[in-house]
């Protein structure tokens, strides 16, 4: 909403270019609580924020927020795949 009523002024097709993979990346890495979206969408935002400076600093091509997102989710899956096998991990019921 931001977004769209101060730097667009207007909904266009490329405003939302993107923003449902990410809507779906960060409510499965926050496992669908309404509280831990919350610094997870910021996390996510900080991430795709600093992207464009990361990228010039360090001469990095453009692709470079995406695949630290990627190998993020990626660790994320693993995490839980892994825990669920671990012993200590397991719930005691």
């Amino acid at each position: 909403v931001v977004e769209m009523a101060v730097a667009e002024g207007k909904a266009n097709a490329s405003l939302a270019a993107g923003l449902g993979f990410s809507g779906i990346l960060v409510a499965f890495v926050a496992r669908q609580s309404p509280l831990a979206i919350i610094p997870v969408a910021l996390l996510f935002g900080g991430i795709t924020a600093s992207g464009g400076l990361v990228q010039r600093r360090h001469d990095l091509p453009d692709a470079t927020v995406d695949v630290f997102t990627g190998i993020l989710f990626i660790l994320v899956l693993a995490s839980e795949a892994f825990a669920s096998r671990l012993p200590g991990f397991l719930r005691k019921d």
